[in-house]
């Protein structure tokens, strides 16, 4: 019986055979990217075992066969590949979430996007697409909390001495929970006054009515009107219009749900927020100094309503 020997590859340079006119397709390239270290080597550690007197034993077969799994692998799940080849995940590296309103990248997306860097530095072929995305609704209301927020800090910080004013920013001024809540109520009786809650308001927004009727006097010409409306069918039907389900947690204070609506976000507001998600990626991976900008490519165009988050993709 032939003796079986076990060979490793460790040293085989598939650069040339590679990059064939096949080269363009994207699955080759990424492939290619994903395998190609800093010197433009592409190098294997194959473990072989074979009679090596047998005519019909060839070591090119098995290698191919591993390349052709690298490329199945680089077509379905790229991150996944390229966390097994440096650590740190999976496919969840290819996406970073953000809390609804905010573009602030999270302490856990900044450890995702550290583990994609070993890659990205190891791998200097590799190229990559940043998306951002919002959640229609979610980011909707997200983006008028954070405008009631900045309303009652403006207010305070315009209470400061002007000295005051110079050393100290609206963004850096500490709310309590007890004040919000304060000015929340007095937000609400301005607008109220000022006539920016009205029956139509409430009646194109079908979820504001319960809320509402705990905040508005009983018999009130609000409610009256509101109803009215909305048997009748005339409330206004577009789509920024339109009432809306949150996946945030309700405002305690019902006064606070009716008063969101008075500060509008439109379609340009969530697409800055998603423009500014993808800059925060693209901006953090830049000031690490492991790849430069011509690697980083912002994706433009319609907006993409999957989520609050950046899609990261190879190219």
């Amino acid at each position: 019986m032939d003796s079986k020997n076990v060979i490793t590859l460790d040293q085989f340079n598939f650069g040339d055979k590679v990059e064939s006119p096949d080269a363009t397709h994207l699955p080759v390239r990424l492939a290619i990217a994903l395998l190609k270290d800093r010197e433009g080597k592409i190098v294997l550690d194959v473990p072989v075992q074979g009679d090596l007197s047998d005519p019909k034993f060839r070591v090119g077969k098995v290698v191919m066969r591993v390349i052709e799994n690298i490329l199945v692998k680089v077509a379905t799940s790229p991150f996944s590949l390229l966390g097994a080849v440096f650590g740190g995940g999976g496919e969840e590296l290819g996406q970073q979430d953000f809390a609804p309103g905010s573009a602030e990248l999270t302490a856990a997306d900044k450890a995702k996007l550290d583990s994609l860097l070993k890659g990205l530095y190891a791998r200097p072929a590799l190229n990559l697409e940043i998306a951002g995305s919002v959640d229609a609704n979610g980011d909707r209301e997200g983006l008028q909390r954070a405008a009631i927020d900045r309303e009652i800090r403006t207010r305070l910080w315009q209470k400061f001495r002007k000295a005051e004013q110079a050393t100290n920013s609206v963004d850096a001024i500490v709310l309590t929970p007890e004040a919000r809540a304060k000015w929340v109520k007095r937000l609400y009786a301005e607008a109220v006054a000022a006539g920016k809650i009205t029956p139509q308001l409430l009646a194109a927004n079908s979820n504001l009515v319960a809320y509402a009727a705990q905040v508005l006097p009983r018999n009130s010409a609000f409610e009256k009107g509101a109803a009215k409306l909305k048997a009748g069918g005339g409330a206004p039907k577009s789509a920024a219009e339109a009432g809306y389900q949150t996946k945030l947690v309700p405002p305690p204070d019902p006064a606070e749900a009716v008063l969101l609506t008075t500060f509008p976000v439109s379609d340009a507001d969530l697409e800055t927020l998603a423009a500014n998600r993808a800059k925060a990626v693209q901006n953090y991976l830049l000031a690490s100094g492991k790849v430069t900008a011509g690697r980083l490519f912002l994706k433009q165009g319609e907006l993409r309503r999957t989520g609050s988050k950046v899609i990261l993709s190879f190219r």
